[in-house]
């Protein structure tokens, strides 16, 4: 005789999925480069001049959140300004 591993069977998701779902999280505002610069200096304390260099070479359409673009302008101020030789 086969073995019943399913001692609940109500708690199968496919068949009873859960009555009170956690509420979906608010969508993050994400945000072209040019429009995070206009307000660089308040959301990251860092020069127009700074963030431009920050953000040399990344395309100009693609779009961050406040967090995600403050995260890479920290990257950004940690780096060496010139690579070290091998």
């Amino acid at each position: 005789m086969a073995k019943n591993t399913n001692a609940n069977p109500e708690a199968d998701a496919n068949k009873n999925p859960d009555p009170n779902p956690a509420p979906e999280q608010p969508k993050v505002p994400e945000f072209t480069i040019a429009r995070l610069r206009e307000d660089c200096r308040k959301l990251f304390g860092v020069t127009t001049c700074c963030y431009d260099a920050a953000v040399n070479g990344v395309k100009s359409d693609k779009k961050f959140t406040v967090a995600a673009m403050k995260a890479h302008i920290e990257e950004w101020k940690v780096k060496p300004a010139v690579p070290k030789k091998k």
